[in-house]
């Protein structure tokens, strides 16, 4: 006959298998680089040298994670992507262009100056709003800078961090970047920050003969997309329409459709996690300090071991087991639940994305660029080019998935060669990681192409 003790010690070990089997069913997201189908042997393709060069465009998300050391400046650190775009040559430049894919600033935006003749407001209060103005000013100034001696043209689109929990900061960004661009480039009244200022999109701008980038703030229409107009119908239902109207009109050209959240993508905010989002969940939803989120996960984890300690009280129990629930249900809950709207499963995302792929269905091949997922990725499903290119700061696992022909979770940015015949090539540049042991000075600064391919055939 088994003892109680027994049985609870085998309950323990059958509960500790059962983690460890979830845990290995949700880590299956991974670091390492990845090609796929026909994106294997991508090394023995290459643009012929008889091409000529027309447009490159330069695919950058989530840069804005740059660090601003107020003790030592001469430590403050730009992220290596941003180091690297200064030094693209001038004759690369003059018929190019930049797109930063939002998340521009970290963690939340960039809020007004704070009034300092307000009287509600005390000493502290202004002290730190000066500071997250500052720190913001710093995040999106390296990336204003790194196109300070670009020739080509730039384009910076809103992410969902250039928000502040639905508060709009995106028109401080774009007072800010605009006077900051008009000014380095001697132009006057030019909008940089794109869409324009009320405009969720779709926005067409033109930047080479016969090559159009649509724009979409896919922040604020997936969180609007529902909400009712005055004019009747949804928000999500008059972009659809315009949407479709603008695909009409420039089916005919080599057409870009840029935004921040993918209509596909493998990594976290498509299901896939890795072990580390499993296990120190809490990471997910600090910013900063961002080492805090380990401790803090494992803490909280361990609250689950106290509905098992004896002469424990009835109401702990049941307050340290739901909150320990809670903590490790964070992974399951985004993909089960679908309670968060910047991760595909939700369903206004789904109806954002069937929006886009119903309104370019049988006009052509378009090619979709995006960040949000902080990993490098492209994807060719539905007859259509897809690019995430959201590394440029940070980095995320990525899994596998339908049509994705090559996947990367390092630091890194990706760009679009358009030539005179109308053949189109992708290239994703990636930077070394530091490995275990590896002495700092070994490593390799320069990024390193790690994978290209063909992704449109010459006009006919």
């Amino acid at each position: 006959m088994e003892t109680s003790s027994s049985i609870g010690s085998t309950c323990n070990y059958k509960l500790i298998a059962y983690l460890i089997l979830i845990s290995v069913c949700y880590s299956c997201a991974s670091y390492k680089p990845h090609t796929f189908g026909n994106g294997r042997n991508w090394e023995n393709a290459k643009p012929s040298s008889n091409l000529i060069p027309k447009h490159a465009m330069y695919l950058v998300g989530d840069a804005g994670n740059s660090k601003r050391n107020d003790r030592k400046p001469a430590k403050n650190d730009t992220v290596p992507v941003l180091k690297y775009l200064k030094k693209i040559p001038s004759k690369d430049s003059e018929h190019s262009s930049v797109l930063f894919l939002g998340d521009n600033i970290y963690p939340s935006g960039m809020p007004p100056k704070p009034d300092t003749s307000d009287i509600n407001l005390r000493k502290h209060k202004i002290k730190k709003l000066k500071l997250q103005r500052e720190n913001a000013e710093y995040s999106i100034s390296t990336q204003l800078d790194a196109v300070k001696p670009f020739k080509g043209y730039p384009i910076i689109i809103p992410g969902n961090h250039d928000w502040h929990l639905d508060k709009d900061f995106t028109n401080e960004q774009r007072k800010y970047v605009n006077n900051s661009l008009n000014s380095s480039r001697s132009t006057s009244g030019e909008d940089y920050f794109l869409p324009t200022y009320g405009n969720i999109g779709p926005y067409a701008k033109e930047i080479a003969n016969n090559v159009v980038v649509i724009i979409i703030d896919s922040y604020n229409l997936i969180k609007l997309w529902n909400q009712k107009e005055k004019e009747g119908g949804t928000v999500g239902e008059r972009f659809t329409i315009d949407f479709n109207k603008m695909i009409d009109t420039l089916q005919s050209k080599n057409v870009v459709i840029a935004m921040h959240h993918p209509p596909y993508t493998y990594g976290p905010h498509g299901g896939k996690f890795g072990f580390k989002q499993f296990l120190f969940p809490v990471t997910e939803l600090i910013e900063k300090p961002s080492w805090v989120g380990y401790p803090l996960s494992l803490v909280l984890l361990g609250l689950g071991a106290v509905p098992f300690l004896k002469n424990t009280k009835t109401w702990l129990k049941i307050a340290t087991g739901t909150v320990s629930v809670l903590t490790l249900s964070y992974t399951f809950g985004r993909k089960t639940v679908r309670w968060f709207k910047g991760d595909v499963d939700h369903r206004y995302y789904q109806e954002y994305k069937n929006a886009l792929l119903t309104g370019v269905e049988n006009k052509g091949r378009f090619t979709f660029v995006s960040g949000h997922e902080h990993t490098l990725q492209y994807l060719e499903n539905e007859n259509h080019n897809f690019i995430v290119s959201g590394s440029g700061s940070k980095t995320h696992p990525v899994g596998k998935g339908e049509g994705l022909l090559f996947s990367s979770a390092s630091n890194g940015y990706s760009k679009l060669s358009f030539f005179e015949d109308g053949e189109t090539w992708v290239t994703f540049y990636g930077f070394e990681k530091r490995k275990f042991f590896q002495c700092k000075n070994k490593v390799k600064k320069e990024p390193i192409i790690i994978f290209q391919k063909k992704i449109k055939e010459k006009t006919p």
